[in-house]
């Protein structure tokens, strides 16, 4: 889980690293993820059709890369294929990449408050 964390505030490729400045207005959010169950498609538009927006978290794996968004980030990003070109840019892949091997994978999450996060 500490890993997963550093990762969000120095490890994502689509945002700078975390700042000094920025700690001192961190506010923590802790999900619990239900279990991943995977989302039958032949292609990407079997996907987008497939996703429920505001619902579902999103997990993608291919040759080795892997991405994840929560489904809080519905709030951010409302349109499916958004939010699947979103995940493939976080997880290192094109926005059009497809192969034989790419998985999806649906879940929900229970949440747990906001924290001011004492840096």
């Amino acid at each position: 889980m500490a890993d997963n964390a550093w990762k969000s505030g120095f490890g994502d490729p689509r945002f700078p690293p975390l700042s000094a400045e920025e700690l001192e207005r961190l506010e923590v959010h802790i999900s619990i993820l239900s279990t991943p169950r995977r989302i039958p498609c032949q292609n990407e538009a079997d996907l987008v059709r497939a996703l429920r927006p505001d619902i579902d978290g999103l997990i993608i794996r291919d040759g080795g890369r892997q991405g994840l968004l929560l489904p809080s980030v519905w709030d951010q990003i409302h349109e499916p294929a958004e939010f699947v070109r979103q995940l493939k840019r976080k997880a290192g892949m094109p926005p059009d990449h497809w192969s034989e091997a790419f998985e999806a994978y649906r879940f929900g999450t229970e949440s747990f408050g906001v924290q001011e996060a004492d840096a």
